[in-house]
């Protein structure tokens, strides 16, 4: 799946609201639609004018949300045709708008949180160049003095010569901006790739957004599984839903091994499949027939989960990476000059 921006999640997540509020008060979608569009803004009423426009050209909604040109990601498809397929639209559309609206608000805390340590990277990288000149002056006097130079002050020395400071500071800094806005802007639950990657990698952001996949996977397959949906398709319909590339596989190849024969039980055995509460749910469910009931349990859990990640992401992530960065630049300065002044004067004693 291409990378959507945060702009096309929360158009999507708007449309989705409404086109669950329109499910639940049974106003036809077309005229609904068209009315909605007067009071949104410009990109979600130019997303909901498209679709509505497509509804009266005669398609269904879900063949309409599957045109090309509206990029939907493919979990906001998928959440349709589980809505579609259990009987339970609303119900479908709302998890997943409400699952993008939470991790568009906790990538936008997460960059709130970037902003005061990239200012300080940034000045730390500005400041090569003098740092360079310094450690340049430092050299030149200790040859004067017949004292020894370190090989590594030896290649600082030519940064300053040649300008090298400046052809790396600058850019840098432009690529490090360019870098995490790209990331914290293309990440998310409904998203994959680098950025998303990238994004992980932040404490608690982790498994915020894993636990988040896991909840509206398990909501998904509970929608599907109480509405007498078949589970290797209902399977195939979660696996869909999430962009979680361990657990699409796993529920891929439970749907398969489903189909084939194997009850869920024997399934869910199976070493690596699935997550251990999700293994361990499923599998006793399998036993008294209650798996819709379980899942919901594992979405309401995950979700607790998820929520909570994100809540220590919020608070503590901004002075982490303060105190971080900014003793990585400190300690960066200490090892650039501080520390070769000592050296300095100690051969100045002697």
């Amino acid at each position: 799946m291409p990378p959507h921006t945060a702009t096309q999640v929360e158009d999507f997540a708007a449309l989705y609201e409404e086109l669950a509020a329109l499910v639940r008060a049974r106003v036809p979608l077309e005229p609904g639609l068209v009315r909605l569009a007067r009071d949104l803004p410009r990109r979600p009423a130019e997303l909901t004018e498209s679709v509505s426009r497509q509804l009266a050209a005669g398609q269904s909604l879900e063949q309409a949300l599957d045109d090309p040109k509206l990029r939907a990601p493919a979990v906001f498809r998928a959440a349709l045709r589980a809505g579609v397929r259990s009987g339970r639209l609303a119900e479908a559309l709302e998890g997943v708008a409400l699952a993008a609206r939470r991790m568009t608000e906790l990538r936008r805390a997460v960059g709130l949180s970037l902003i005061y340590p990239t200012i300080i990277v940034c000045i730390g990288l500005l400041q090569i160049p003098l740092l360079a000149d310094v450690l340049s002056a430092m050299v030149a006097w200790m040859r004067d003095s017949h004292h020894d130079v370190p090989a590594w002050m030896r290649f600082f020395e030519g940064w300053s010569e040649r300008r090298i400071g400046w052809w790396i500071s600058i850019p840098a800094v432009a690529a490090l901006i360019v870098l995490l806005w790209s990331a914290v802007s293309g990440a998310g639950i409904v998203g994959g790739g680098w950025r998303t990657a990238l994004f992980r990698c932040l404490p608690w952001v982790r498994a915020a957004i894993d636990n988040a996949r896991r909840a509206h996977f398990s909501d998904q397959l509970a929608l599907l599984v109480e509405n007498g949906v078949p589970l290797g398709e209902s399977l195939r319909i979660a696996a869909e839903a999430t962009v979680d590339p361990r657990l699409k596989s796993d529920a891929l190849a439970g749907a398969a091994a489903i189909e084939a024969g194997p009850p869920l039980a024997e399934v869910c055995a199976a070493e690596g499949a699935f997550t251990p509460m999700l293994r361990w749910l499923m599998g006793s469910a399998a036993a008294n027939q209650s798996l819709g009931r379980s899942m919901r349990h594992a979405a309401e859990t995950y979700q607790r989960r998820a929520v909570a990640n994100a809540d220590l992401a919020k608070i503590c992530l901004p002075s982490l990476l303060t105190a971080v960065v900014g003793g990585g630049v400190t300690a960066s300065m200490i090892l650039l000059v501080v520390y070769p002044w000592t050296q300095l004067l100690q051969q100045i004693v002697k």
